[in-house]
């Protein structure tokens, strides 16, 4: 116990809390110098580490905010990247709040990969949506179904790209 009976925060919950108050604040660029802070001085393993529980414990907090866990996914495909950003409508936020709404889950059930991608993974969820929102997601967006292999290929390339932005930023 320390101070008025309340327990140390950790290292960990004290940047999940600066991250959601960023996502809260709609705030990308200071979660980007956050999270892109985790790679300084951490090796590779422990980058990985804290990045898996902050956005898990991010998600943790906001799940119950629709507009703030949509805005994550979008922040997290690379759709937002300034505070302007954030106060438009954005077809990836939009899409991901449409998806919540219809009871799938970020990061369980889809997820939201950089350039602006969302990679539905729970297949038996997708094809129980609603048939309108299937049909404005065939009319809106270019789908494409993967295959594990592909999607292995695809996660494999997104951290070989991650280590080489890392190693560039090191520099």
């Amino acid at each position: 116990m320390v101070g008025f009976g309340k327990p140390k925060q950790d290292d960990d919950q004290k940047l999940i809390d600066r991250m959601v108050r960023h996502c809260w604040n709609r705030n990308p660029k200071a979660l980007d110098r956050l999270l892109d802070s985790l790679h300084v001085g951490h090796p590779p393993r422990e980058s990985e580490r804290l990045s898996y529980v902050l956005t898990q414990g991010t998600l943790d907090q906001i799940q119950s905010d629709l507009d703030t866990l949509s805005w994550f996914c979008g922040y997290m495909c690379d759709e937002i990247n300034t505070r302007e950003d954030g106060n438009q409508p954005l077809p990836i936020t939009q899409l991901a709040k449409k998806l919540i709404e219809a009871g799938m889950q970020p990061f369980e059930d889809f997820v939201p990969y950089p350039g602006r991608r969302l990679v539905i993974i729970n297949d038996e969820k997708a094809k129980s949506l609603p048939e309108t929102l299937q049909a404005e997601l065939e009319e809106r967006f270019e789908l494409r179904k993967t295959s594990s292999e592909e999607l292995q290929q695809i996660n494999e390339a997104i951290r070989e790209e991650l280590r080489v932005t890392e190693s560039s930023n090191d520099e």
